[in-house]
């Protein structure tokens, strides 16, 4: 669902901005929990490359889901 901003200035005339990615707003919230996950799934199944799954979903999850 985008939404449409619109802003009447006075030097640049009429701007609009549609956000595209709003929906994508609410992960921010679940930003801090992804180090708390990577801890537990270690402590679930033992296996020490679980503690990179926060690193990797940083730096390649995110930004695909992004793109």
């Amino acid at each position: 669902m985008a939404v449409t901003y619109t802003f009447d200035d006075q030097v640049k005339g009429h701007i609009e901005y549609t956000d595209k990615k709003r929906y994508l707003w609410i992960s921010s919230l679940f930003m801090p929990l992804l180090p708390v996950l990577g801890i537990i799934l270690y402590f679930i199944y033992g296996v020490e490359w679980m503690l990179a799954i926060p690193l990797l979903s940083s730096y390649f999850v995110i930004p695909f889901i992004d793109y």
